[in-house]
Parts: C-alpha cells; sequence; structure tokens
C-alpha cells in the first residue's frame, strides 16, 4: 500500500501521515492509506482529484432548485443561481479569503491566557504555489460560499429582486461563509476549542453539515422570513395552496448528479481537516456517503407512502439530499450501519417537517431548503456525537450555537438592511407574469403557456 501524504501548512515541505504520527505517538493505524496505485508523488493526486468534481455539487442543487421552480420561473432560477455562484467566488476571492485565512493564523485577542482567534490575517493567495494544503483548502472554502449562496437565493425562489439577491449572494462569499470556516477549519477560535473550554476535541464538522449546508439554511430563513410567501400560497382562508414542481425528472436526476459531486466533497474535507480519534480512509468516506444518501431516500419514499398513500417523488428526492447532508459531518467517523441510521433519520425529517413548516410556520419553502440543509445539518451535527466514539458532545453542540445564536441574527439584520437599499419583493404584477418574462424578457419554454388566467 501506499501512503498519502498531505501537506502540511506553514511549511515548506511534506510529511506523510505515518510520519506525524509516529512523531505525535499515535498508533501505525491511524495512517491514512489507500490500497490504489498512485505515481510518484502520491499526495497531491488523490485530494486534486477530489477537488476536480467538486463543482457537481453546486450544479446538482441547482438543477433541483430549477426542477422545483414552477414553469414560468425556469430560465430566472437557472441565471440567477450561475450569477449567485459566480459572485459569491468573486466575493470570496475579494476579500473572503482574507478573512478565512487559508488555516493561518489570524487577528483577535487574549483573554484569560489563550489568545481568541477571530478574522484571518491576510489572504493566502501569494503563498498558495509553496502551500498546497492552503490552495486546496481555499478552494473548498471557495465552493462552500458558492453553496451558501444557492441556499440563500433557494429561500427567496421566485420572489426575490435582482439587485438584493445578488448583493446577499455577494456577501455569503465575502464575509458570512468565510468567517465561519476561519473558525471552524482555520486557526479561529471554535477551532481551539480544546484549550479555550477544555474540551476533549474541537467540534468535528469536516464538509461542513453545520458550517456550510445549516449557515445556508439559516441564511435561507432569514429570507423567507422578509420577502414572505409566494403570491397565492396562504389563502386568507384554508390551506395552503399547493404551487408543485414544473419538472420532477430533472429534481431526481439532480440527486445522481449530486452524488459524485458530494462523494468529492466529504472525501476533500475528510483529507484537510482530519478527524480525532479516527484513522481515515477513502473508501470509508465514500460508503458513509452513499449509505446515508440511501437510507435517507427510503426512509422519505416509505414514509410519504405511509402517510399519503403513494410515495412523493420530491419528498423522496429531498430525503437523499437531507441523507448527503447529514453525511458531511460524520463521513470519517461512522460504521455503516450508524450511516445508514443518520440518512434515514434525515430522510424521516424531511417528510414529518415539511407540513410543520408550512402549516405552523406558513414559510414558503419551494426548494425544501429547511428539511434538507437546515434540520439534516443539525441533525448531522448532532448524530456525530450520538454515534462518534471519544468525541466531546459539548464541541457539537457548540457549533450548533454559534450557527444559531450569531450567524442566524447577524444574516437576518443583513438582509434587514438590504432590504432597506432595495426593496426584495418583486413586484405582484411581475410575480404573476413569472420571472422568466419580468426579469429576462423570455421564458424558459416559449411555445409552452406558462400561466393561467389566475396567475397561479
Amino acid at each position: 500500500m501506499l501512503r498519502i501524504c498531505l501537506p502540511v501548512a506553514g511549511g515548506n515541505h511534506w510529511r506523510s501521515r505515518y510520519d506525524e504520527a509516529r512523531l505525535s505517538g499515535r498508533a501505525r493505524d491511524s495512517v491514512l492509506e489507500a490500497p490504489i496505485a498512485l505515481p510518484s508523488d502520491p499526495s497531491l493526486v488523490l485530494p486534486i482529484a477530489a477537488a476536480l468534481w467538486i463543482p457537481l455539487l453546486p450544479l446538482g442543487l441547482l438543477l433541483l432548485q430549477a426542477g422545483m421552480s414552477r414553469i414560468r420561473n425556469t430560465a430566472h432560477t437557472l441565471l440567477m443561481g450561475l450569477a449567485g455562484i459566480a459572485l459569491a467566488i468573486v466575493g470570496f476571492l475579494l476579500p473572503g479569503a482574507w478573512i478565512a485565512g487559508a488555516g493561518a493564523a489570524g487577528h483577535g485577542f487574549w483573554l484569560a491566557g489563550h489568545f481568541w482567534d477571530l478574522i484571518g490575517r491576510h489572504a493566502p493567495w501569494s503563498a498558495l504555489a509553496a502551500h498546497p494544503a492552503a490552495a486546496l483548502q481555499a478552494w473548498q472554502e471557495l465552493w462552500a460560499a458558492a453553496i451558501v449562496a444557492l441556499l440563500a437565493l433557494a429561500g427567496g425562489l421566485e420572489r426575490w429582486r435582482r439587485r438584493p439577491a445578488m448583493l446577499a449572494a455577494y456577501l455569503c462569499g465575502a464575509f458570512f461563509l468565510p468567517l465561519m470556516a476561519h473558525w471552524l477549519w482555520g486557526q479561529g477560535w471554535l477551532a481551539q476549542a480544546p484549550a479555550l473550554f477544555h474540551l476533549r476535541n474541537a467540534p468535528v464538522d469536516p464538509a461542513g453539515a453545520g458550517g456550510v449546508q445549516l449557515l445556508g439554511g439559516l441564511i435561507a430563513l432569514s429570507v423567507m422570513i422578509q420577502l414572505g410567501p409566494r403570491r397565492g400560497k396562504f389563502p386568507a382562508d384554508g390551506l395552503p395552496a399547493a404551487l408543485p414542481a414544473h419538472n420532477i425528472p430533472l429534481v431526481l436526476l439532480s440527486c445522481l448528479l449530486l452524488l459524485p459531486g458530494w462523494l468529492a466533497w466529504n472525501l476533500l474535507g475528510a483529507l484537510l481537516h482530519p478527524q480525532p480519534f479516527a484513522a481515515i480512509s477513502a473508501m470509508t468516506v465514500a460508503v458513509n456517503t452513499v449509505l446515508p444518501a440511501a437510507g435517507g431516500l427510503l426512509a422519505a419514499f416509505e414514509l410519504s407512502a405511509w402517510r399519503f398513500g403513494k410515495p412523493d417523488a420530491s419528498l423522496s428526492a429531498n430525503g437523499w439530499l437531507a441523507g448527503l447532508v447529514a453525511s458531511s459531518a460524520g463521513c470519517a467517523l461512522w460504521g455503516p450501519l450508524a450511516a445508514l441510521i443518520t440518512g434515514a433519520v434525515a430522510g424521516a425529517l424531511v417528510v414529518f417537517t415539511v407540513e410543520l413548516i408550512e402549516l405552523r410556520a406558513r414559510l414558503d419553502d419551494p426548494a425544501g431548503v429547511l428539511p434538507t440543509h437546515l434540520l439534516a445539518g443539525i441533525w448531522g451535527v448532532l448524530a456525530v456525537a450520538l454515534f462518534g466514539r471519544n468525541l466531546s458532545r459539548a464541541a457539537q453542540l457548540l457549533e450548533l450555537a454559534v450557527l444559531i445564536a450569531f450567524f442566524w441574527p447577524l444574516s437576518f439584520a443583513a438582509l434587514w438592511l438590504i432590504g432597506r437599499l432595495a426593496p426584495h419583493r418583486l413586484d405582484p404584477d411581475d410575480e404573476r407574469r413569472g420571472l422568466d418574462l419580468s426579469e429576462l424578457g423570455a421564458g424558459a419554454y416559449p411555445e409552452f403557456v406558462t400561466h393561467d388566467d389566475a396567475g397561479f
């Protein structure tokens, strides 16, 4: 077997995981090994191979959102999503990378004999050639910013004006994600939790079930609250109206497109952020990504059939996605049974909470961001503490507390301020005609009638 050598951030050389384990007194069985034939320099092959597949993840999310939208908003959903990805990337490069720091120590303050690292010190781009680990981490964070922006846009699907939506997407890449990435994946204060709070380990979330998916879900929740529901969704008297997705085949096919992107995403996260008390195996990460997706889909498939008489295609697709979201927290830690159970619980949450979100909270969530990203992200972070051995539950709760108590109010305030500068909501007539016509001037399917006389 060949050992995969990972780059050591802050140094000018490469050291194998075996050498690091030997120097620190850890057992040889914690060495990262891959039973595949690699070229003479194996240190770059697996991380870069994984990194190059990651763009499939936001592509799958974008196609799922387009399929979930109504027919007269299809082209607008796709174009806004693509523009949001582009703005999040630009925002991460200017100035988000400076905030994230790509693993470097940053600015903060001293308190009680400890340094509380709050924000990155400098942009890493000038040093990336000398430190490939920093380059790969920056690449991961760049696409994490794009994912968060897509989830924020999904919260305002079919009703958000272009300019405030694009400004929010930029902020996702320029501030929200980089700050969380520095705290969680860099040398920020969350990563230093063992020293600061006397915990056994820092929060375990290598691929961002909380730091990316839950963060995006919380921003989407802020968007839903401030924009309100789509026109006709909640009549003054009666139950919420059904505004069905226009292309379920596209939604289902996007699930398969998401899988290779998520496999690459989880693998790169596990390689860049080795977890405590666990040997990292590429195949373990792969199995622990596929099993939660399968468990989530099967749970949603069977439970929706039990509750509604027949399986629901959109809920089943969201169950698959919820399982993938939950897998990002413990992909390098769980055994197969724990991974399957984690995904099944995530899929069940989709079925049992979607009605509560609409009937009780009266939130309009066309793409299902709240059950699949917000709730499944919370569950994934908690499942690490439940199924992971020798891990600190307090560390996992600390990550959730930071996201819910700090980033959610912060995003809500930022969106409120954006709304004062540029109104969020489209005019009722524009929303009735559809955003393809009102915002783009042409429909995605010009040969079809895209709305009825009532405008629904």
